[in-house]
């Protein structure tokens, strides 16, 4: 993607929400929240949407959970994290695909596992 970049093949619009996609049967134009190079729309056939690599694992480092060198959370199959009762799921954590799909069946591990780690400690 980094070299289609390069040769102009792919626009790379940074710090504007779409607020709108419009078109009939495909994507034809979106609606920004501000102007872009004097528009608030633009005409086009498709979008990547990108919202950065960074995971927001701050409030998990603090409490002292293990965090890999890009910051995410260090979770095994069962979602648990280096703190016993302590759970992770999503982009924070150390898992190779990011997608919300993939976050959602994280939650679902993360909330079973934690119900079963409750319920063994009453």
């Amino acid at each position: 993607m980094q070299e289609n970049v390069k040769q102009g093949k792919i626009e790379v619009i940074n710090s504007i929400e779409v607020r709108e996609i419009k078109g009939k049967d495909r994507v034809e134009k979106v609606v920004f929240n501000k102007p872009y190079k004097g528009s608030t729309e633009l005409e086009l056939g498709g979008i990547f949407v990108y919202i950065g690599v960074t995971p927001l694992s701050k409030l998990a480092g603090d409490a002292g959970i293990t965090l890999n060198p890009k910051g995410e959370v260090i979770i095994n199959q069962k979602s648990e994290t280096s703190i016993p009762g302590f759970y992770a799921a999503g982009d924070v954590t150390n898992t190779e695909l990011k997608q919300a799909i993939i976050g959602v069946s994280q939650g679902v591990f993360s909330a079973y596992y934690a119900h079963e780690y409750i319920n063994q400690e009453l």
